[in-house]
């Protein structure tokens, strides 16, 4: 049986939760990992104490984890990538799919179905999803 962890880290807080085939075994949340508002060092403790916490409150040792997606934002900036391939591939096994946090926010309103979301905050960024899955954004530069 497969055991997914999913991570929402937004420039707010940040979310896990851990699950096999059938149910959700345990969540976790922390502030923000986002590297430009918090630093690395404070993203990193704050992201590994939330992943010991998603372990055992799921009662699963995360190398046992079969794929984590992460929804991260300012993924498109090549050093919070790498961060993030980093720090998690260190503490978790398994396959990793990171995609921008406008993207998980986009598959959780529609649920992978077509749809237009706009985010209006910090940055800006519109993302759609048309019928036949093709996607389209507009980011604002300085956006993130």
């Amino acid at each position: 049986m497969g055991l997914f962890l999913a991570i929402d880290a937004g420039g707010t807080k940040t979310r896990c939760l851990l699950a096999d085939e059938d149910r959700v075994l345990g969540r976790s949340t922390t502030g923000s990992v986002k590297l430009m508002r918090v630093g690395e060092a404070e993203a990193s403790a704050r992201l590994r104490t939330m992943l010991a916490e998603v372990s055992v409150a799921a009662g699963v040792g995360l190398n046992e984890v079969t794929q984590t997606c992460v929804g991260l934002a300012g993924l498109t900036i090549d050093a919070v990538r790498e961060w993030a391939e980093r720090e998690i591939g260190e503490a978790v096994g398994g396959d990793l799919l990171l995609a921008g946090d406008e993207e998980i926010a986009l598959d959780g309103a529609f649920r992978g179905g077509p749809g237009i979301l706009i985010i209006a905050g910090t940055g800006s960024n519109v993302l759609g999803r048309a019928g036949d899955g093709a996607v389209f954004r507009i980011v604002k530069a300085g956006a993130s």
